[in-house]
């Protein structure tokens, strides 16, 4: 997975050496505590939070 230019990378880490080398950037995070950015899930919603604790979840 390459990007074909540095404006379709959707990390908001624009000043990091990796911004747009997408190869660079997942060899990179194999390592790092943090998936890639571009990979990662989206956040959930206030309300999904809320009604996922309102619902009793054990």
């Amino acid at each position: 997975m390459s990007h074909k230019s540095d404006n379709a990378c959707v990390c908001p880490k624009i000043k990091c050496e990796r911004h747009g080398k997408c190869s660079e950037c997942i060899e990179h995070h194999k390592t790092s505590k943090y998936k890639v950015y571009c990979r990662r899930s989206p956040k959930k919603t206030l309300l999904e939070k809320i009604f996922k604790n309102i619902g009793g979840s054990k």
